[in-house]
């Protein structure tokens, strides 16, 4: 073992600070439960046995769902009928997987806006290309957050501050808007006990903003609906003074009215299994956009169903390299990987054998530094398999533990 020490969060972030303009982010799971969202497998298994019974008898304790969609497969056998069946299951239980997921996130999505996590601005800042292993859109979510140019249409979004707006009726949208001039202008006066007093609205904290809000408001609407609307209006004007990361290219570009795959060289986000938002219909890939109102899953669900499209993930407990190569989008993705030069840091990946082929590609890479979120009981381990997968990269462990967005 080279190096048993072991940093802290902090600590790489002032270091790889100094590398721009090559680093790289690699996500697995545990990126997503350091922001409290919680899609490991075992929570995803839990939402799928409560809302399907009947894999609590099937699944127990397991909580593999790409070995079980491959046992349930195997078990049938050859057959014109039988090709039938497998394919419907394998669709059955991903679809099932899908809406576990999307459920899970819509629930937590609302923390993506906590304040507590808009110090993630700071740590996603660092890096020029994005790679996950994730199905679930929720990076993507993340860095539309911080994007710079907000006139691209996203995933569909449970919650967004353009989804709300047009939800209003045309009275709120009118209060809105002079909430709004209000603000701006400084200064509001108003009776209180037919006395008149001037507020400076720019320096009030969100809980006096509201308060005066109610008072200026009262006989306009009611105390609920103008909490609701200062609620909107804070979280918009927080949106428009946060930072921006300059550069966020999926690779999708508007192509007949809708959002279609180009392999260009400026892409810089990269779902490498796949994603639930990427889908493909002939030899074309699209993403799901905001032209639906639908939410996310019922969108999935018409593409699964549609027998002309497929959602692009790579759902095997095997031979993910070959499911990889037949398709343009992960294709493109994964010859990225060895392209990548400079630093490397990684946040929950378990370094699985069953990702070999993404590891070796990495390793091909002109990376000469990663950083890897492991634990004080983990380093001795982690520093195994990282030096198996990983010949004369410098390797370096950062405690997960440290890791905090906060401000």
């Amino acid at each position: 073992m080279k190096n048993a020490a072991i940093k802290s969060y902090l600590e790489i972030l002032n270091e790889i600070e100094d590398t721009k303009p090559n680093n790289n982010l690699f996500l697995g799971n545990g990126f997503n439960l350091s922001l409290g969202i919680s899609t490991d497998y075992k929570s995803i298994v839990a939402k799928m046995k409560e809302n399907n019974k009947e894999y609590i008898t099937v699944l127990n304790d397991n909580t593999n769902i790409e070995w079980f969609i491959g046992e349930c497969t195997n078990k049938i056998k050859e057959g014109p009928q039988m090709k039938f069946l497998k394919l419907y299951i394998h669709n059955k239980i991903k679809l099932d997987f899908m809406k576990a997921v999307t459920q899970i996130v819509s629930l937590e999505i609302r923390k993506l806006r906590s304040e507590k996590n808009d110090g993630i601005y700071l740590f996603l800042r660092n890096f020029d290309s994005f790679f996950t292993l994730n199905y679930d859109p929720f990076l993507y979510q993340l860095l539309m957050t911080y994007k710079k140019d907000k006139k691209e249409k996203g995933v569909v979004f449970s919650n967004t501050l353009l989804e709300i707006k047009n939800m209003m009726d045309e009275e709120s949208k009118k209060l809105l808007e002079e909430l709004k001039i209000g603000y701006d202008s400084g200064i509001l006066t108003i009776n209180i006990d037919k006395n008149p007093e001037k507020f400076d609205l720019n320096k009030l904290s969100k809980a006096v903003f509201k308060t005066n809000m109610r008072e200026y408001f009262k006989n306009k609407c009611s105390k609920s609906k103008i909490d609701k609307l200062v609620d909107h209006f804070w979280n918009e004007k927080d949106a428009i003074k946060r930072k921006y990361i300059d550069h966020i290219d999926d690779g999708f570009r508007l192509f007949d009215g809708k959002l279609a795959f180009q392999d260009v060289d400026i892409q810089n986000v990269f779902f490498l299994h796949g994603a639930f938002h990427i889908y493909s219909k002939g030899k074309s890939i699209y993403k799901i956009t905001q032209e639906s109102e639908k939410a996310l899953y019922h969108k999935i669900e018409e593409v699964v169903e549609n027998g002309t499209e497929n959602i692009i993930c790579v759902f095997t407990d095997n031979n993910k390299l070959d499911e990889i190569l037949q398709n343009e989008y992960l294709k493109s993705a994964y010859s990225k990987l060895h392209k990548m030069e400079g630093v490397l840091v990684i946040i929950g990946c378990s370094l699985d054998k069953n990702d070999a082929h993404i590891f070796s590609e990495i390793n091909k890479s002109k990376i000469t530094k990663i950083y890897y979120a492991s634990s004080i009981d983990s380093i001795e381990k982690d520093y195994e398999n990282l030096e198996k997968w990983f010949l004369e990269k410098e390797i370096n462990l950062f405690d997960r533990n440290t890791i905090s967005y906060n401000k």
